[in-house]
C-alpha cells in the first residue's frame, strides 16, 4: 500500500507541475531526474517482483506503466551537460575566428540550448561575411593585443608594397564587366598567398592594384626582407600562371621602407585598419615607374628603394639603377632592380 501511494504521489506531482508549465521535458530534466533514478533502483524491482505484469490489468499495471513512461521522458546523464560542450567548444572556435569547417550547430529540444544555438549560427554566418571584407589575421592579430575595440594610431618603420597590372586599362577595355571581375579575382588569389605566406597584411585592393604592407600590427624585425621575399614569389607565381595564358600578364612592384602612421584611420562608424606617409606615397611612385626600367619589357619588375635594399641586405642580388624622380616629390629616391 504505502509503495502505490507513493508511486502515486510522485507522478501526480510530476504530470501536474509539468501540465501547468507546458514543458514536460523541460520540467523532467532539471527537477526529476534523481526522484526518478531513485524510483527506479527501489520501486521498479519491488513491483516487478511484487506485482508481475505478464497479463496484468490492475491498478498497480497501470502505475508501473506510467512510472515506465515517466523514466522514459528523462534525458540520459549526459543529455544536457553533452550539448552544452558542443556549445562551449563551437564558441571558442567563434571567438577565435577558426570558421573553417565549423558546421552549424544542431537544434534541441530544450528551449535555451536550441535559442542559443540559433544565436550562435547566426553569428558565425555574419563572421563569415565579416572575414571576407576583413583580413582574419589582422582582426587576429589585432584581438590578441588585448584592446577593446580601439587601436591608436602610432608611428612604426614598416615595408610597403604597391603592385599594378601592366596594360590593364587596355586588355579590359573590351571585356565584360563578369570576365574583368573573375579575372581580377584570380589575381589578387595569387597575388595574396604570397604576401600572406610572408606575414604580410593586405591594406586594399586599388582597382587592378594591391597595397600591402609588412611591420605591423605585430612587429616584425625582417619586415624588408619578408617584402622582397614576397615580390620575388609574386613574379614567380606571375610566370606560372602565365604559362597557362595566350596574354601574359605584367606585373609592376614598388616596395619601400620607412616611418608611416600604422592604426585606426577613418570615421567613426567606418574605420580602416590602415598607414598613411610619405613612406606610402614614394612606395607607390617606385611601383609606376617599375615599367620603365624594365630590362625585358613584359616582364615582371620589381623596383625597390635604397632603404629597403639595404634593409633587407640584398645589394649583392640586386641591380643599383641610381637615384630617381619621383612625381611630387623634390627629392629623388635611390632605386634598385630586383
Amino acid at each position: 500500500i504505502a509503495t502505490v501511494v507513493w508511486t502515486d504521489a510522485v507522478l501526480f506531482l510530476a504530470f501536474a507541475a509539468a501540465a501547468v508549465l507546458n514543458e514536460r521535458r523541460r520540467l523532467l530534466a532539471l527537477l526529476l531526474p534523481a526522484a526518478a533514478l531513485a524510483l527506479h533502483l527501489h520501486l521498479s524491482p519491488l513491483l516487478g517482483e511484487q506485482f508481475p505484469l505478464g497479463g496484468q490489468t490492475g491498478p498497480i499495471a497501470g502505475r508501473r506503466r506510467a512510472l515506465d513512461d515517466l523514466l522514459g521522458r528523462v534525458p540520459p546523464a549526459g543529455g544536457v551537460c553533452a550539448p552544452i560542450r558542443v556549445l562551449a567548444h563551437f564558441a571558442d572556435r567563434a571567438r577565435k575566428l577558426e570558421l573553417e569547417g565549423l558546421e552549424p550547430l544542431p537544434r534541441s529540444s530544450f528551449r535555451e540550448l536550441d535559442n542559443a544555438a540559433t544565436s550562435m549560427n547566426a553569428m558565425i554566418s555574419g563572421l563569415r561575411w565579416f572575414e571576407t571584407y576583413i583580413p582574419k589575421r589582422l582582426v587576429q592579430n589585432l584581438m590578441a593585443r588585448g584592446r577593446k575595440g580601439t587601436v591608436s594610431s602610432e608611428e612604426r618603420v614598416v615595408t610597403v608594397m604597391f603592385t599594378d597590372i601592366g596594360g590593364f586599362t587596355g586588355r579590359s577595355e573590351q571585356w565584360s564587366a563578369t570576365r574583368t571581375a573573375d579575372f581580377l579575382n584570380a589575381h589578387f588569389d595569387l597575388l595574396a598567398a604570397e604576401i600572406e605566406a610572408t606575414g604580410g597584411t593586405i591594406d586594399k585592393f586599388i582597382g587592378d592594384a594591391v597595397m600591402a604592407f609588412w611591420g605591423a600590427p605585430e612587429p616584425q624585425e625582417d619586415h624588408a626582407a619578408r617584402a622582397v621575399l614576397a615580390a620575388r614569389a609574386i613574379r614567380e607565381a606571375v610566370i606560372r600562371d602565365n604559362g597557362h595564358r595566350d596574354d601574359p600578364v605584367t606585373v609592376r612592384i614598388g616596395l619601400h621602407t620607412g616611418p608611416a602612421v600604422v592604426g585606426n584611420i577613418g570615421a567613426t562608424g567606418r574605420m580602416n585598419y590602415t598607414i598613411v606617409g610619405d613612406t606610402v606615397n614614394i612606395a607607390n611612385r617606385l611601383e609606376t615607374q617599375a615599367a620603365r626600367l624594365a630590362v625585358n619589357p613584359g616582364a615582371t619588375v620589381i623596383l625597390a628603394s635604397g632603404e629597403t635594399a639595404r634593409a633587407a641586405r640584398i645589394e649583392d642580388d640586386a641591380t643599383c639603377v641610381g637615384d630617381i624622380p619621383l612625381k611630387g616629390r623634390a627629392q629623388t629616391v635611390e632605386g634598385w632592380l630586383l
